[in-house]
């Protein structure tokens, strides 16, 4: 009468609990292992307490263990996913690369980043100076493009300093717009690192 988890035997539902007629199911088997569980606390390794078969007790805790589940998964999801862009036309998420960092104080930079579906291919080009942001506010230049229509994004990611004096995101400075497919696949074409094929999510 001992459970095993090997998939071999006789099927749980042959049986009853005690001498209850009703078959073992899911939600009777699970009642059986939260109400007949010993919750054991430890400190440094050691066990301080055990409580064994309290049903409150028991039920408390699986509560609380699935609370956490549910929360542990939606922060999870929500962090792999906040920054993703998504599709409709394809069914399916964007493909996501910074290309480049430049100075927050180069205004010229700013302004035709801010326009740059009505600039030339060449003058696209003319905006991907190196520059050596190092430590000063400088804008982070990322891209989100779908690698089916080339619908796209441009977000000017702006990095400043907090009243701590480090470097982090400023929302309120920072620049997210809709760009052309044409701009897209120009900016795949004279990306250095080539990133059409690049994923970073």
């Amino acid at each position: 009468m001992n459970l095993n988890y090997k998939m071999v035997g006789e099927h749980i539902s042959n049986y009853a609990i005690g001498d209850s007629e009703e078959p073992l199911n899911f939600i009777s088997f699970t009642k059986l292992m939260v109400e007949s569980r010993t919750i054991s606390f430890y400190h440094r390794s050691r066990t301080i307490g055990e409580v064994k078969g309290n049903a409150v007790v028991n039920w408390i805790f699986f509560i609380i263990d699935g609370l956490g589940s549910i929360f542990g998964s939606v922060m999870a999801y929500w962090l792999v996913l906040r920054d993703a862009k998504y599709c409709n036309d394809c069914k399916r998420y964007m493909k996501k690369k910074s290309i480049l960092k430049f100075l927050a104080t180069d205004i010229d930079r700013t302004i035709k980043f801010q326009d740059i579906d009505n600039l030339s291919s060449d003058e696209i080009k003319d905006l991907f100076l190196p520059t050596n942001v190092g430590k000063n506010e400088h804008y982070e230049i990322i891209v989100y493009w779908c690698q089916e229509c080339d619908k796209g994004y441009l977000k000017m990611k702006y990095m400043g300093k907090n009243s701590k004096g480090k470097i982090e995101e400023n929302l309120s400075k920072s620049k997210e717009f809709e760009i052309s497919s044409y701009t897209v696949r120009t900016l795949c074409d004279l990306s250095r690192n080539g990133f059409r094929d690049k994923v970073v999510v």
